[in-house]
């Protein structure tokens, strides 16, 4: 009987992989499967007015954790019918320059030539660009480990920092 309170189970570490509260679930796994090579960010903030409306995919570094090196990736609008800033389909673009923010609704109208070809005829006001109701999926090179919802997900050219969002999935 001593002998058989003595063997010892043989668990690898678990870690969390996702948590269902309304069904009080707790789903764990190995360090292996907690990589992933892909997330979905929403809530997007734009410091350079030019990407509010890119079309396609677009190449890029991102940032999913404070001390986390910035790593190669691409992104692309999820469901982009058409530029934000033309009334696509969110048809809303807010803008925030300082402590001062303004908004403006256009209406519903197809993808401009500008956009369409990645470039926007019209001049944007400066600062800082919020894209209400749009999501970017995130695509990097090499799965990444532990990519959590809520976190920051940061974009960056070289050490320039381009805009971000948070992490859906």
């Amino acid at each position: 009987m001593a002998k058989e309170r003595q063997k010892k189970i043989d668990i690898p570490p678990l870690y969390v992989l996702k948590i269902i509260p309304d069904k009080n679930i707790l789903v764990v796994g190995e360090n292996k499967d907690v990589f992933q090579k892909g997330l979905t960010i929403s809530q997007i903030n734009w410091l350079d007015s030019s990407l509010s409306h890119f079309v396609g995919e677009r190449k890029t570094l991102a940032q999913i954790r404070y001390q986390h090196t910035p790593k190669p990736c691409s992104i692309s609008y999820l469901n982009n019918e058409s530029d934000p800033a033309c009334g696509g389909a969110s048809g809303r673009v807010r803008w925030q320059s300082g402590s001062s923010a303004a908004s403006m609704t256009q209406s519903r109208r197809s993808l401009c030539r500008g956009c369409a070809i990645g470039l926007h005829p019209r001049s944007k006001p400066r600062g800082i660009q919020t894209i209400p109701n749009k999501k970017i999926s995130v695509i990097f090179k090499n799965p990444e480990r532990a990519i959590t919802p809520g976190q920051s997900c940061v974009f960056y050219q070289q050490d320039k920092v381009l805009g971000g969002g948070f992490i859906e999935i």
